[in-house]
């Protein structure tokens, strides 16, 4: 009963946060961000997979045939934990590498997109339902995503805005993501790959030796 309570009230702040960043007042910050709107961010995109996520879990705790989507669970928090490393990361660094101009996120939204709600999907999908059980079904998922994205801004993002300036080229959704040459932005992406698939492996290794 706990478990179901647990999973209904995250299902629930998911869905409200996707109606506010999507619909809702949150939508404001949206509004002349340039091409892709929300979509341009990792983090809404997180936020779309996290509610996917939380209401396949909740539904799987009574039908049986959710738990085929243990994978793309998996992989939706690992979209979550690498929202909270890297903004919280550049963030202390400096907060001008992920956020530009005057309409700042406010404190709820900034605490709930960047950690609340991925911090609690990752401890289901890690510890609840132990969802990390298969490497090789989930790290598709995570080339998938990753080279996805930066595709998306590479090829369509970037070149369709002009906001916000860097110091190498600009459009692109992240500040700091302006001031890197192409080479550069391109090890990135390939880094933020291994980085998660290590992750991934680490995780199934831990959790076979837990089971």
């Amino acid at each position: 009963m706990l478990l179901v309570l647990f999973r209904v009230t995250c299902l629930a702040f998911a869905f409200i946060f996707v109606l506010d960043m999507f619909f809702l007042s949150g939508s404001k910050f949206f509004i002349e961000v340039g091409f892709g709107k929300q979509f341009r961010y990792f983090t809404l995109w997180s936020l779309l997979a996290n509610f996917m996520a939380v209401l396949f879990l909740t539904l799987s705790k009574s039908f049986r045939i959710f738990d085929q989507t243990k994978p793309f669970i998996a992989i939706s928090s690992m979209m979550g934990l690498f929202t909270i490393i890297l903004y919280w990361g550049l963030y202390f660094i400096d907060p001008n590498l992920v956020n530009y101009g005057d309409d700042q996120l406010d404190f709820f939204r900034e605490i709930y997109l960047h950690f609340i709600g991925p911090a609690l999907l990752f401890f289901d999908a890690l510890v609840l339902k132990k969802t990390f059980t298969h490497f090789k079904k989930i790290v598709p998922y995570a080339f998938i995503i990753n080279f996805g994205y930066f595709g998306w801004l590479e090829l369509l993002v970037g070149p369709n805005s002009d906001f916000p300036v860097g110091k190498i080229t600009s459009g692109l959704p992240y500040p700091f993501m302006n001031d890197m040459l192409l080479e550069h932005r391109l090890i990135f992406m390939v880094v933020c790959f291994l980085c998660g698939a290590s992750f991934i492996w680490i995780l199934t290794k831990l959790q076979k030796k837990v089971r």
